[in-house]
């Protein structure tokens, strides 16, 4: 891979980090309540916890023991949460917005998610398997919101009269978060691997 190719991967890669896209799913979440909306924030805010909540168990519990299984090393928070957040925010906009953007934007931000997850594996910071089982959590994670949370068959009262959602609106949501919030790092990673060698040190397990 050339260097110009790498830098991209590298600023598309810094779309997955984690302030980043809990910045996004709150931003939107509190828009579409403003809007009238009421399980779309539910569902978004779950697109991101959920994921991360997993993945941090799961990594603590692979730091923990040194296990190298099936290739997963680390599993990639990054493809995790991407797809959780993005593929509910895809849902979610291919079923209230209108027009051709209907399609575009969740298009898009498919599109978008998977690239940040196969980046992980071509820049070297996750192994493929790191970044599969990272993947099949945050689908798992969109399917099962989508249909417990997001089950548009039921109609609430308040879905009936909420407003229109502005998709011009969201795509300024989406910059003006991405443009304040992009390059910040939250050090999830490290506290993890601490608070995993303090259990290691201090527990006798995987021993």
């Amino acid at each position: 891979m050339n260097g110009n190719n790498a830098d991209l991967l590298r600023d598309i890669t810094g779309l997955g980090d984690s302030i980043v896209l809990l910045s996004l799913s709150s931003v939107l979440s509190i828009y579409f309540w403003a809007l009238g909306y009421r399980r779309e924030p539910l569902a978004l805010m779950l697109g991101f916890f959920t994921p991360a909540a997993i993945i941090g168990t799961l990594k603590i519990a692979f730091y923990i023991c040194h296990t190298n299984l099936w290739g997963i090393v680390s599993p990639s928070g990054h493809a995790a949460i991407s797809i959780g957040v993005l593929g509910l925010s895809a849902l979610i906009l291919a079923r209230i917005c209108t027009g051709v953007l209907r399609a575009i934007i969740p298009i898009l931000l498919v599109v978008l998610a998977l690239v940040i997850a196969i980046s992980r594996s071509i820049l070297g910071m996750h192994t493929d398997g790191d970044v599969v089982i990272g993947s099949l959590i945050g689908f798992c994670v969109v399917i099962a919101v989508a249909k417990t949370i997001l089950s548009y068959r039921i109609k609430t009262e308040t879905d009936e009269t909420a407003k229109k959602v502005n998709p011009v609106m969201i795509c300024g949501l989406m910059i003006v978060v991405v443009s304040v919030f992009y390059g910040i790092k939250l050090p999830s990673e490290k506290v993890m691997a601490s608070f995993a060698k303090e259990i290691r040190l201090n527990l006798p397990l995987c021993h």
